[in-house]
């Protein structure tokens, strides 16, 4: 029995690699130009309903104010506005389009040039008609490659001021825009076809390509979840859709959070134990925002609560009745329920977060990203595997590989909170990456969590009501503590996103030997 894959298989698998993507990247340029022509082409329609609105107005449409026939350039910083004053950098009066479309390509222009109804060139008011001139990259939508020119066509100034009709084009924009859509679909299906049509493609892909993504499906989903959340994740799927089917029945809800941080705990398993029988009688998993529902029967209970890296009941806060915005503490005892009726106790947690060394904590770190890597080289492998063996069973496997990759990566790690601080060498002010960072709660001096800055020396922490400090370690930096951060006002989790110097230690100097007597 033979291990993994040989010399002459890897090979062909390389090549094959190799030739989809100079296909597709043929494939996808052509797709792109359409895409622009098709921008274009919408964005001329776009503009000409601004002039038509204007000519309402004024009965007459804006002059281009450029002599000779050049015509004014639109989008620019000086044309981005379509007002009673013109095209103009502000708008003046009654507005008509309030951002005017620029060419998607800087070497690109598309042009404006005010027409008498002989076609001359017109620059005194008032302006008859007009002239759009574009350049399409290739023919797009009927309409020929290279410089393209529009203008209304008019039957007769006199009928066109008393009827105040809108002039009939010369081509349909919208039919335009249809066509080059089409033919942006057409370009990308033949890259595929083109692909999938290589025999030696579809052999390797067949043979080699989908049983490695069928076992990727399997694989990736297990590197991305933690063996210790199953029985969370297999809850929060089971229990998700009858809490919408029964939404309407509840009026009210519990919290589980962080009891150091004040930030929600997802993803937690709250259950009712009936104290009469010991039995549990329901469970539940916190959602986003760390909110649970019960509608409990009579009867004498108690809440457990568990959460691998968490501790319950939280030692911290025990005898606390309220923590902040947190009221109605619940720290494990009975609960009497006369009438059925909703629990909405809050409950705080213990983070059990050991304060690991610095190494340890890149050592994760890096595990981490490595596994999300993993996991993404399987979708990109099963993406590839339906390129050249485009049949409804690999479609469908796909599918589910990008769904099981999305589901898990969610719920295997907290949503990211937006926005970003630095960690920064003091001397330099360049970003100092792979720096650990731990947050700590006061007034305990209790460690909240642990990060480690990126490639780029960023980091975020996302904390509560709480009062709070940060420590930096790096080697070859002294290691710095910041002052109390305190943020019991905020109105709800903040992001500490704050620029951290670090100072370099200074290389230890050796004294003189003093010369021997």
């Amino acid at each position: 029995m033979r291990k993994g894959f040989t010399f002459i298989e890897l090979l062909v698998t390389t090549t094959i690699i190799g030739l989809i993507s100079v296909t597709v990247t043929v494939g996808v340029q052509e797709a792109m130009r359409y895409a622009r022509d098709i921008k274009r082409i919408a964005d001329v329609g776009t503009i000409r309903t601004g002039l038509e609105l204007f000519y309402d107005t004024n009965l007459f449409y804006p002059i281009d104010r450029v002599p000779g026939p050049d015509g004014l350039f639109l989008g620019q910083p000086e044309t981005k506005v379509l007002s009673d004053l013109g095209f103009a950098s502000m708008p003046g009066g009654s507005p008509y389009l309030l951002t005017v479309p620029a060419d998607p390509l800087e070497n690109k222009q598309i042009i404006y040039r005010s027409l008498q109804l002989d076609g001359k060139d017109c620059d005194v008011p008032p302006c008859h008609t007009f002239e759009l001139i574009f350049e399409l990259e290739q023919e797009t939508g009927g309409l020929p490659q290279g410089r393209v020119g529009f203008s209304p066509e008019i039957s007769g100034a006199a009928a066109r001021a008393v009827r105040g009709s809108l002039p009939v084009v010369s081509f349909s924009f919208g039919r335009a825009v249809t066509l080059g859509a089409v033919r942006t679909a057409e370009i990308l299906a033949e890259t595929a076809r083109g692909v999938a049509d290589n025999p030696n493609v579809e052999t390797a892909a067949t043979v080699i390509v989908a049983p490695a993504a069928t076992a990727a499906v399997v694989a990736n989903a297990v590197t991305l979840l933690p063996l210790a959340r199953i029985p969370q994740f297999l809850i929060y799927f089971f229990s998700q859709p009858f809490l919408l089917l029964f939404r309407k029945r509840r009026r009210s809800y519990g919290i589980v959070y962080n009891g150091l941080s004040k930030i929600p705990v997802d993803l937690a398993i709250v259950r009712l134990r009936d104290l009469r029988t010991n039995a549990v009688v329901r469970s539940a998993v916190t959602d986003p925002h760390g909110r649970y529902q019960f509608l409990a029967p009579p009867g004498t209970y108690r809440l457990e609560v568990a959460k691998p890296g968490f501790d319950f009941p939280s030692d911290t806060l025990r005898g606390r009745k309220e923590d902040g915005q947190f009221i109605d503490l619940y720290f494990g005892d009975p609960i009497r329920v006369e009438v059925g009726e909703g629990l909405t106790k809050t409950i705080p947690l213990d983070p059990l977060g050991a304060d690991l060394p610095d190494r340890t904590l890149l050592r994760s770190d890096l595990s981490r990203r490595l596994r999300h890597g993993v996991a993404l080289s399987g979708v990109a492998l099963t993406a590839g595997t339906a390129i050249a063996v485009p049949t409804p069973p690999v479609f469908i496997l796909l599918g589910v590989h990008l769904a099981v990759y999305l589901i898990f990566r969610r719920l295997s790690e907290p949503v990211r909170a937006r926005g970003w601080g630095t960690v920064y060498d003091e001397g330099s002010g360049k970003p100092v990456p792979h720096a650990v960072l731990r947050l700590f709660a006061l007034p305990y001096h209790k460690l909240i969590a642990s990060a480690v800055s990126d490639v780029h020396g960023r980091y975020h922490f996302l904390v509560g009501q709480a009062e709070v400090y940060l420590t930096v370690s790096k080697p070859g930096h002294i290691k710095t503590e910041t002052d109390p951060i305190d943020l019991s006002a905020a109105a709800g989790p903040t992001v500490i996103a704050n620029d951290i110097p670090l100072r370099r230690e200074r290389p230890i100097q050796l004294a003189d030997k003093e010369p021997s007597s």
